[in-house]
């Protein structure tokens, strides 16, 4: 768990850019996803969590995981490997997996 927190920090984004029109900043689960993105695999979300936080987003750990849950594939772009672990679809999952 310290190697996934200790990479998560190594990967995390820079504070989220405002947008073309910048009016708006990037969502927990955009910046969630951009962490996968340059992960090497699925995260637990205690990794996520200490990401997000590094990157100046402050968010607690049962909301991240409600966030999530809602956007699994097929729905969004996120799968649940494990218990309250994360990755991408396609990548870490099946497109379709629960």
């Amino acid at each position: 768990a310290l190697k996934e927190v200790r990479n998560a920090r190594a990967l995390a984004a820079p504070a989220p850019a405002p947008s073309a029109a910048g009016t708006k900043s990037t969502s927990r689960t955009e910046a969630c996803r951009d962490v996968l993105l340059r992960a090497e695999g699925p995260l637990h979300v205690k990794a996520l969590v200490a990401a997000l936080a590094e990157a100046g987003i402050p968010t607690q750990r049962d909301s991240l995981v409600s966030a999530l849950t809602k956007r699994l594939a097929p729905v969004g772009p996120f799968v649940r490997t494990a218990g309250n672990t994360f990755g991408l679809a396609g990548r870490d999952g099946p497109a379709g997996a629960p």
